[in-house]
């Protein structure tokens, strides 16, 4: 599916404002659900939510007492790792694109994913999220982008590892 996913974009997106129009409607996509997830941490669930919650889906999605909120995905593991899987596309991206409007909007985006990203609770968006950065650094040939790479994730890991920060 991967390869064929590929495959298509690459017969799709021929110009570079075409693969730019796609990275917009993206990042406004990852705006409408960042903007579901603060809804739902701060107005509450909607009643199909609500009755999906009190119906067994509290099981899943409350850990410890703390719920692990979800958005438009039907699970909070989902939302998580899409989230960090954008989180970390848009941090190469607003590193790549020029234009200043351009990079702020990026910026957001990959902050709000990132934010969306932890309130889904979720752990394997965490190693979604730094595996990304990661891959993006070796892939830009960069020294300095790996190197700074790799002690921020060391930092990272070791404050998750020898902390209770993210419990």
């Amino acid at each position: 599916q991967v390869v064929y996913g590929m495959l298509v974009c690459a017969a799709i997106f021929v110009k570079k404002g075409q693969l730019l129009t796609m990275y917009k409607v993206w990042g406004l996509c990852i705006l409408i659900c960042t903007g579901k997830t603060l809804m739902q941490q701060y107005m509450g669930f909607d009643y199909a939510e609500a009755a999906f919650l009190a119906g067994g889906g509290a099981r899943t999605h409350m850990v410890n007492g703390i719920i692990r909120y979800f958005s438009l995905f039907p699970d909070a593991a989902t939302h998580g790792c899409c989230m960090a899987a954008s989180a970390a596309t848009f941090v190469s991206v607003t590193l790549s694109v020029q234009d200043k409007r351009e990079k702020i909007f990026f910026a957001i985006c990959t902050l709000a994913a990132a934010y969306s990203m932890m309130a889904s609770g979720t752990r394997t968006g965490i190693f979604v999220l730094g595996v990304g950065i990661m891959v993006y650094a070796a892939l830009s040939k960069r020294i300095a982008a790996i190197v700074t790479s790799c002690i921020l994730g060391g930092i990272f890991l070791g404050v998750l590892i020898f902390t209770d920060i993210g419990q």
